[in-house]
């Protein structure tokens, strides 16, 4: 469950959950599906006296900056038609990349999985 604000009046709060699988889900009475935590009311910081320029115009650098760092990612096999498309399509969601190298040392989210393909080879093999 992601992180979001909710308001609880009277003990009680509205929480939208959906449901990205074709087959019904179950959720029992009583399940656990998320913790609430109490915030005092100073947590929450707002945006006074934003200058809408000096932001656009940080955007505007910011994605300027992402298109370039992604264009360096972007396979020398795809078209360019294709690696157009991909690039506009990383751009749109560009602020989920982190190129900030400095960042890295702030933990480590990596998880070791594996994958039980039974007898099948890994994909790289066929």
């Amino acid at each position: 469950m992601p992180a979001t604000l909710l308001e609880v009046e009277q003990g009680t709060c509205k929480l939208w959950i959906t449901n990205y699988s074709q087959q019904p889900q179950l959720i029992p009475k009583g399940m656990n599906i998320g913790t609430l935590t109490n915030l005092e009311e100073n947590t929450i910081c707002s945006l006074n006296d934003v200058n809408p320029v000096k932001d656009i115009k940080n955007h505007q650098s910011r994605k300027r900056n992402t298109r370039e760092k992604l264009r360096k990612l972007l396979d020398a096999e795809l078209t360019s038609d294709e690696k157009e498309y991909l690039l506009h399509l990383l751009e749109d969601f560009g602020d989920i990349f982190d190129f900030n190298r400095a960042s890295k040392n702030h933990g480590n989210t990596t998880i070791k999985h594996k994958i039980n393909t039974g007898d099948s080879l890994p994909i790289k093999h066929r």
